[in-house]
């Protein structure tokens, strides 16, 4: 289908842009996509921006978004998301959604903390390992 929206194909879609930039942090010892606190690759966020500009949603008296009359019913999905995805971006609430700092965790995660400071999915699983390697690197700098 010319609009992307038909069966999985690599590549191709609304979720492409997604799926390339997770493609290239997948892999040997490579970086793996954006680390807590990284500026947005601008190039995704004009695909982004692009993909919800084909799924239309409107207004109503009461202010609520709601998808565009006569969407497909196959473009209502992405447009029900740009509908949840719009709030936290008005309010400024869209930086809480990190992806965990530690290498080997493809997570993302809502920093529910008082200062946005969470780095880790996991402070049991990723922030152990984290700490971990970087305490036997320094007893192997110290002997």
């Amino acid at each position: 289908m010319a609009d992307g929206l038909g069966p999985h194909r690599p590549g191709v879609g609304p979720l492409a842009p997604l799926r390339r930039h997770r493609g290239r942090d997948q892999g040997g010892g490579g970086r793996r996509g954006q680390d807590v606190g990284d500026a947005p690759d601008p190039a995704l966020l004009a695909e982004a921006h692009r993909v919800l500009a084909a799924h239309p949603v409107r207004i109503t008296a009461r202010g609520a978004l709601i998808p565009s009359a006569g969407l497909p019913p196959r473009r209502e999905p992405p447009a029900r998301l740009a509908i949840a995805w719009s709030e936290p971006v008005a309010t400024g609430d869209a930086a809480r959604l990190k992806r965990c700092a530690e290498h080997t965790c493809g997570w993302a995660f809502w920093d529910v903390s008082k200062n946005r400071s969470r780095r880790w999915s996991s402070t049991r699983v990723c922030g152990n390992r984290n700490k971990s390697r970087a305490c036997a690197s320094r007893q192997r700098r110290a002997t």
